[in-house]
């Protein structure tokens, strides 16, 4: 249909037609008859307000604002006006203003179902979920079927740790339109919280089966086979850890090639550290793996284990050096031939080998460890090292955290002092130690990884929550007790208390999500029969 200014159309039956191709997703064929809409009645609201749509959706975003003030200077009571221009303000980041405009929506009708969900979109994504639950629970209300109302609902209960209500709502979005990826991706994270891993892997699979590339979903199959000790196929699914929303790697540009197991007998190769320290500490035991088949291999790692990592790795061709801020490309490093990050070792080396899980691979000079044997002389008993806490920017932080205060009944058991390895913020806590805990706090004098070393090789035992120190006094071969979540991190595997990864390591799991009391009774047991 062409429309010329001279004969002026139907305009509701050309609109009409219009919305026909928006709805089956014939945007630019919507977009094309609207302007010639336009050219004939340039003022009319409702053609307006559909151009408004037609750019958000093309990703005009600042047109689509143009069309819809001028639809809503006619018609400022329209709800769906208000909704729609919510969400471009979103697109455009101009939150406050899409969150009034979701609100003014509401406000002129209550029981306009998708305003309360795009509110609720709005208000979750700035962290006031509580408030997003409201919007949400009332879009469901309005309208029980509501699909992504349900989908919305779930991850924001699944924030708030109200986990068996967030798996009630997306199972409810899973019934009313079974072929939705997200939603079987959601659920299998919330099933894994709820230690039903095997059931989450089915979810998982059938989000890949439905959407083959997504990312998410193939790193939550990785983490959940690696979990259940399926090595080959999780190490392989791993590698898609640098796609994922956001990525739960840096992904480092360097022309040359990412090694995959080639012949590097004459080549250099750079290893480099790419997720935390506890992870650098997990796997660098693998760069004297790659130092044997190469000419010579670069270890780049976080400054705090450059001295740690380079005095116990004195192979002649791997050279220990520390990683620049930011991650850089190859400016400041030495030349090399290959790189790898060092979380895709176990995939070169096919999963997880034996030798390179033999304890200890990280050493401590015997005079340092004299050194703090020393200051350590006057603690009556065994000599216990305690970390209760993690980096507060970790996702799961707030999960695989404890207070010192929890760890009170340690306390009451004789023979035993206590030594803070606590860094940050939550190491403060040591100066108001639980009444009766004998805790001496040397931290101020740990600076790097080398010194923390040298205090834990003194210790007699370590008591630590998931971080970086536990996995120190593992690799250095000094029994260490780890204080688990329930919703186990992957690399701790399922239903088992020790770890093949550090054979001086035993577990002790929460029994339920956030049960730190039943953990904290097991550990005084027997730490009673250690002393």
């Amino acid at each position: 249909m062409t429309i010329s200014s001279a004969e002026k159309p139907d305009i509701a039956r050309t609109l009409e037609l219009a919305l026909a191709h928006q709805r089956a997703g014939r945007v630019n064929e919507a977009d094309r008859i609207c302007r010639q809409l336009l050219a004939v009645e340039p003022g009319n609201s409702q053609v307006n307000h559909l151009m408004g749509i037609l750019s958000y959706q093309l990703g005009h975003h600042e047109s689509a604002l143009d069309y819809l003030r001028h639809a809503l200077m006619q018609r400022p009571d329209v709800p769906e006006l208000h909704d729609v221009l919510g969400l471009v303000y979103r697109a455009v980041g101009r939150i406050n203003e899409a969150i009034a405009s979701h609100q003014r929506a509401v406000a002129l009708r209550p029981e306009l179902r998708q305003a309360h969900n795009n509110l609720g979109i709005v208000l979750a994504e700035q962290g006031r979920v509580k408030a997003a639950v409201v919007h949400f629970e009332e879009a469901v209300r309005l309208d029980p079927n509501f699909t992504e109302a349900h989908f919305n609902l779930g991850r924001a209960l699944a924030e708030l740790d109200c986990v068996e209500e967030a798996i009630a709502h997306c199972r409810r979005a899973l019934e009313l339109q079974p072929n939705h990826p997200d939603a079987h991706n959601n659920l299998g994270v919330l099933l894994k919280q709820v230690g039903k891993n095997e059931e989450a892997l089915e979810q998982f699979e059938e989000a890949l089966r439905l959407k083959p590339g997504d990312p998410d979903a193939h790193f939550h199959v990785a983490t959940t086979l690696l979990a259940l000790g399926s090595f080959e196929r999780g190490w392989h699914e791993f590698e898609w850890r640098w796609l994922t929303t956001p990525p739960k790697s840096a992904r480092r540009d360097f022309r040359q090639l990412l090694w995959t197991g080639e012949d590097v007998s004459r080549r250099v190769v750079l290893l480099h550290a790419e997720q935390g320290l506890g992870d650098t500490l997990q796997f660098c035991r693998y760069a004297p793996l790659v130092a044997g088949r190469s000419r010579q291999t670069f270890l780049e790692v976080q400054p705090e284990l450059v001295r740690l990592l380079a005095a116990s790795m004195t192979s002649n061709n791997l050279v220990v050096i520390g990683r620049t801020p930011d991650f850089p490309g190859a400016d400041g490093l030495p030349p090399f031939d290959y790189h790898c990050p060092l979380l895709s070792l176990p995939r070169i080396f096919r999963a997880m080998p034996e030798d390179v899980c033999k304890v200890p691979y990280l050493w401590v000079h015997p005079g340092q460890t004299e050194v703090w044997s020393r200051r350590l002389s006057d603690l009556a008993g065994k000599k216990v090292g305690l970390v209760w806490a993690g980096r507060p920017g970790y996702p799961m932080d707030k999960r695989r955290s404890m207070a010192l205060a929890q760890l009170a009944p340690l306390a009451g058991i004789p023979g035993i002092s206590f030594v803070s390895l606590q860094k940050g913020e939550p190491g403060r806590q040591a100066a108001s130690a639980p009444p009766g805990m004998a805790l001496y706090d040397p931290t101020p004098d740990l600076h790097d990884f080398a010194d923390t070393a040298a205090l834990i090789a003194a210790l007699d035992l370590v008591i630590a929550v998931d971080t970086a120190p536990a996995h120190l006094a593992g690799a250095l071969g000094k029994p260490v007790w780890l204080l688990n979540r329930f919703d186990s991190c992957w690399r701790w595997g399922i239903g088992h208390d020790e770890t093949p990864w550090y054979p001086t390591m035993r577990l002790f799991r929460q029994p339920r999500s956030g049960d730190w009391g039943s953990v904290v009774d097991a550990v005084v047991a027997e730490l009673a029969r250690l002393a």
